[in-house]
Formats: structure tokens, C-alpha cells, sequence
């Protein structure tokens, strides 16, 4: 039951929100190599960019901008 309220419109909205562009920017530079400063600790953003690459993510999408 859990599975069907978090799956639940799971590809909605659409468009790239607030911390995408943050946390998805990120696990691009770190699948791709890029060196990047950051304040915070990295840790959640290499698990991400884990998943990115287990699941086939390349790191070119560009999260630049809010709602693209």
C-alpha cells in the first residue's frame, strides 16, 4: 500500500523544481568529473549520483534553470 501512495503521478510536475536543479546539477558534475566547490557535505549527492549511474544516467541533462 505504501508503494502506490509514493509512486502515486511520481512523473509529475514536469518540469525541473527548486532542488533539482541543485542536488541533480550536482550529481551530474560528479558522474561527469567536473570539479565543483560546495559548502555542505557531499554525501547525499554522491548517493545520488550512485542511483543516477545504476539506473543509466550520463550527467548531460542540463538543470541550469527552475521549470525547464
Amino acid at each position: 500500500m505504501g508503494w502506490a501512495v509514493r509512486f502515486h503521478h511520481l512523473d509529475q510536475p514536469s518540469e525541473v523544481v527548486f532542488d533539482e536543479v541543485h542536488f541533480g546539477g550536482f550529481a551530474g558534475q560528479y558522474i561527469n568529473g567536473t570539479y565543483y566547490f560546495d559548502v555542505h557535505p557531499p554525501l547525499a549527492k554522491i548517493l545520488i549520483a550512485l542511483s543516477g549511474q545504476v539506473f543509466g544516467y550520463k550527467g548531460d541533462f542540463d538543470f541550469g534553470t527552475i521549470g525547464k
